[in-house]
């Protein structure tokens, strides 16, 4: 049997509140929502959730530690071999329409995100739920995010995330070009039953590297001071 650790500092919430049970400001779920400060569930960017399609490399590594540390849930599923029964108990521990967004990173091309592709939404049962569930926990008007390069690139991209958008009924987004902390490209949206449609442009990846290794960026901003 494994040994769980109680300090008040870490639970304060539950401890001033005089309640025996330390876990019901986490909604009885330390597992997933995250508040290492113990008096605040933080929230990022606008988004309550990150799910992260694990890989054995820095850059999903480096996606599922930011998800724990700003987001108030987080879930991580392995690319290479998800559980989604286990993901879905996850998703049902969180209330209905509580979540003011969700975003999902890992690895992607056109049409592909992690493990997901519209292929694999139209075959597997389990998946296809997951994505129902979600878009339950998520409140009216919030999106979901894909953080993956390229994964609403041409006709199967936007059809990809117009499949999304229609199991989970909620508006899923996704870009063109490549995500490297920042998104570039076209941003693709696609919302329930409506044809996708391009959001915003957020630049070229090579031009905005060129940019940063040769000063421009800090050139322009010196001409607006």
């Amino acid at each position: 049997m494994g040994h769980r650790w109680i300090k008040s500092r870490v639970d304060q919430r539950a401890v001033n509140a005089g309640d025996q049970n330390l876990y019901r400001y986490v909604r009885n779920s330390p597992s997933i929502l995250t508040d290492p400060s113990g008096l605040q569930p933080p929230v990022g960017e606008g988004y309550s959730m990150g799910i992260t399609f694990r890989e054995k490399d820095w850059a999903t590594f480096c996606a599922s530690q930011y998800n724990y540390y700003n987001m108030v849930y987080s879930i991580k599923i392995s690319k290479n071999n998800p559980d989604w029964d286990e993901a879905i108990r996850q998703l049902e521990n969180i209330p209905d329409n509580s979540l003011s967004g969700v975003y999902l990173a890992g690895h992607g091309s056109s049409d592909l995100i992690g493990p997901i592709s519209t292929d694999s939404l139209t075959k597997s049962a389990s998946e296809k739920k997951f994505f129902e569930v979600l878009g339950r926990k998520i409140k009216k008007g919030g999106e979901i995010e894909l953080r993956a390069c390229k994964c609403a690139t041409g006709v199967e991209g936007t059809a990809f995330l117009r499949l999304l958008a229609d199991i989970s009924d909620r508006t899923v987004v996704g870009f063109t070009g490549k995500y490297n902390i920042y998104p570039f490209g076209d941003e693709i949206v696609a919302r329930p039953g409506e044809d996708p449609f391009v959001r915003r442009n957020h630049g070229d990846y090579r031009e905005s590297c060129l940019s940063w290794t040769t000063g421009e960026n800090d050139k322009k901003n010196e001409k607006k001071r």
